[in-house]
């Protein structure tokens, strides 16, 4: 018996990729989309997670992140795609919904008048003294 020949797509004379699955995902012996080990053509079970134990996005079932091995991944978003201050990659908030969390503040950590917690605004100038140092006679940076 001759190998098996595949074309430049991947599948053999009978349509099927070396793991028997066809350009539709379904499985030559067992009629679905799943193999017999449960996995489907990209290598996951039916509840989203690979061999391993972790989803598409790199989260086992507890929530913990292959490469991190915390709660968050690499750019520091959750499983459910919020970082650690409650807002998603597109700034809202997982709590309240919209732009601002429970305190008034942005992603960036601005309010809704443009100013950071310290008072400062996005260019540098405080709040109250309208210059770049605050009452106390601090800046920014603090020193």
């Amino acid at each position: 018996m001759g190998e098996k020949r595949y074309d430049i797509e991947g599948y053999d004379e009978e349509g099927f990729d070396r793991n028997g699955f066809n350009r539709h995902g379904i499985n030559k012996w067992t009629g679905n989309l799943y193999d017999r080990t449960g996995r489907n053509q990209a290598g996951y079970d039916k509840w989203g997670y690979d061999k391993d134990g972790y989803d598409i996005y790199g989260f086992n079932k507890k929530g913990i992140n292959r490469y991190t091995k915390s709660k968050y991944d690499t750019e520091g978003y959750d499983r459910e795609g919020y970082d650690i201050r409650g807002f998603n990659k597109r700034g809202i908030n997982r709590y309240t919904k919209s732009k601002y969390d429970t305190e008034g503040y942005d992603k960036e950590g601005y309010d809704k008048e443009g100013y950071d917690i310290d008072g400062f605004s996005r260019g540098g100038y405080h709040k109250i003294t309208r210059t770049r140092y605050d009452p106390q006679g601090y800046n920014r940076r603090r020193w």
